[in-house]
């Protein structure tokens, strides 16, 4: 049988480009379970009942607001209803503190339900047809997390595990695990979630990506969610959500782009005239709805330049740390990690 699998939903009352439809839901939260119960129908109908999730259901750490959570309790419900089995690893963003333990997982409540199951410990998992898949919920030392993976490991078994993935995310300096490392772990597939980037960078080795786009961080990312088929062949389903699309040109405005989705502009010395004619095409294109974040025209100061590299904050966070920083006893590659996570976090709230 088929099993599905897909990661980093990251329920939220989000506000960016956000209303309340007539059942009083948040539209963006409803958009994405919509694209849970899809997944869950999509698999009904390939002949499968293993649905797993690999981290990050919810948003928000350490607190959950019951217009998130009821709905995402009611969508789950009808799910396991239809006769689905769902498999759900604690991410870092379900959990209140750093490790992995059911009294602070925001999904445990969703345990009760029949049909669901949440880990906040690794544990084997046997689907309908026999197949066993691993199950490794998120964990803060990536030592300790290659530990129990490679004393779990077998060629016929499958991985899921919520950690960062090297080379996943542009221009983000490596500091999470390698994909070649991981392939000789000796799984036969290895599912990855925590970047939201379905990519495959190893044979066997896929990183999931996230279920829909949420943020600016996400534009030309592949969202979606896994079909993993009887014969070993994994296929990706591209969510129906909106995406997130920025637009550096007017030229770059056309219905295919950027019909139904978020946009963002991002000209460089842009005047009134252009800026303005940019709106009218976003809007005879179809763009469900955007934000305008060009420079506008300026003057040149003689005698000084207003140009800057073209570098990365992640890249300049981490340098800082290496070259820079003080960190006395402590590890400058834990504070990099530590200081780019906290990037991140705030990248995904702020862009809101």
């Amino acid at each position: 049988m088929t099993y599905t699998v897909s990661s980093d939903q990251h329920c939220h009352s989000w506000s960016a480009f956000s209303t309340i439809n007539s059942d009083g839901i948040n539209s963006r939260l409803a958009i994405i379970l919509g694209e849970l119960e899809r997944q869950a129908r999509e698999l009904l109908a390939r002949g499968g009942v293993d649905m797993f999730l690999g981290g990050d259901l919810f948003h928000v750490r350490g607190r959950i607001d019951p217009t998130v959570f009821n709905p995402t309790m009611d969508t789950f419900r009808r799910i396991c209803a239809m006769g689905v089995k769902v498999w759900c690893i604690a991410g870092n963003h379900d959990l209140t503190g750093k490790h992995s333990e059911k009294l602070g997982n925001a999904m445990q409540a969703l345990d009760e339900l029949d049909g669901f199951t949440a880990f906040t410990d690794s544990m084997l998992v046997t689907t309908a047809d026999d197949q066993d898949v691993m199950m490794i919920p998120w964990i803060e030392d990536l030592d300790d997390l290659r530990q129990l993976a490679i004393a779990s490991a077998s060629p016929d078994r499958d991985l899921i595990i919520h950690a960062p993935l090297n080379g996943v995310i542009k221009g983000l300096p490596d500091h999470g695990l390698d994909p070649v490392e991981v392939k000789r772990w000796g799984y036969r597939r290895v599912f990855v979630g925590h970047y939201h980037s379905h990519q495959q960078p190893q044979p066997g080795v896929f990183s999931i990506g996230s279920q829909t786009h949420q943020t600016f961080s996400d534009p030309g990312t592949l969202a979606g969610f896994l079909m993993v088929e009887p014969d070993g062949s994994v296929e990706h389903r591209e969510s129906m959500a909106p995406q997130f699309v920025n637009i550096d040109d007017v030229a770059d405005i056309d219905p295919v782009t950027v019909a139904g989705n978020y946009v963002r502009l991002r000209f460089k010395d842009a005047d009134a005239d252009t800026l303005s004619a940019a709106r009218e095409a976003l809007k005879d294109a179809g763009a469900l709805a955007w934000v305008d974040h060009s420079s506008k025209k300026r003057e040149v100061t003689r005698g000084k330049s207003s140009s800057t590299a073209n570098v990365t904050l992640e890249v300049s966070v981490a340098s800082y740390v290496a070259n820079h920083l003080d960190t006395g006893k402590l590890s400058k590659k834990r504070v990099a990690v530590d200081a780019l996570d906290v990037l991140r976090e705030a990248r995904t709230v702020g862009a809101e």
